[in-house]
Parts: structure tokens; sequence; C-alpha cells
């Protein structure tokens, strides 16, 4: 297996999982979306993703 990491290193982690709560197109740009994900203590929004 190539590019593993230890798991030390895997402990150090913070994964979490979230709902999209809101998709909004940028304006003035073809393939861009804003997201906004509910983490559930704390909502957050992602920079642009390239479609």
């Amino acid at each position: 297996m190539e590019d593993t990491i230890t798991f030390e290193d895997f402990k150090k982690s913070d994964i979490r999982i979230g709902k999209v709560i809101s998709a909004e197109r940028v304006p003035e740009a073809d393939k861009l979306l804003k997201l906004v994900f509910d983490l559930g203590e704390e909502q957050r929004q992602t920079p642009s993703l390239n479609l």
C-alpha cells in the first residue's frame, strides 16, 4: 500500500459528517457553487466549488 499514514497521525485527524443545507451559484461564474453545511453544532460555508 502506498501513501499510508500511521495510526498516531490518523488519531490527530478531525473528520466530520455534515448535511448540505444550501447550494447557490456564484454570480458571474459558470462552474462555481457556494455550499453551506450543517455540522450539528455549527454551520460552515465552503470556498466555492468548481464543477
